[in-house]
């Protein structure tokens, strides 16, 4: 294994939650990876991070990107108008609402 790669593994109980448990994972392994490379890198995380709490306390020190849960009500409410738009298409960049 390479001494250039971090490695990061923790076995958690199967009822664990992930919002909870991200921001451990943050916390520990966040403080390793600046201890190794010393710069900011970007978190690639699941949508199980989406919390307020998760995003108030990791973007203080972090960057990262994720999705949004499809189960938030304004995510149901861009992807329904997305749905319209796209239905609304010609392919030509008109729309025809005919």
């Amino acid at each position: 294994m390479s001494d250039d790669l971090p490695v990061f593994i923790r076995a958690l109980r199967g009822n664990a939650s992930d919002k909870n448990h991200f921001r451990e994972i943050v916390k520990e392994y966040g403080a390793s990876l600046r201890g190794m490379w010393g710069e900011d890198k970007i978190w690639v995380w699941d949508s199980a991070v989406y919390s307020g709490k998760n995003i108030g306390e990791i973007s203080e020190s972090y960057k990262w990107v994720t999705r949004v849960p499809e189960t938030l009500s304004e995510a149901k409410e861009v992807l329904e108008n997305a749905g319209k738009e796209v239905a609304g298409s010609t392919g030509e960049g008109k729309r025809d609402d005919t």
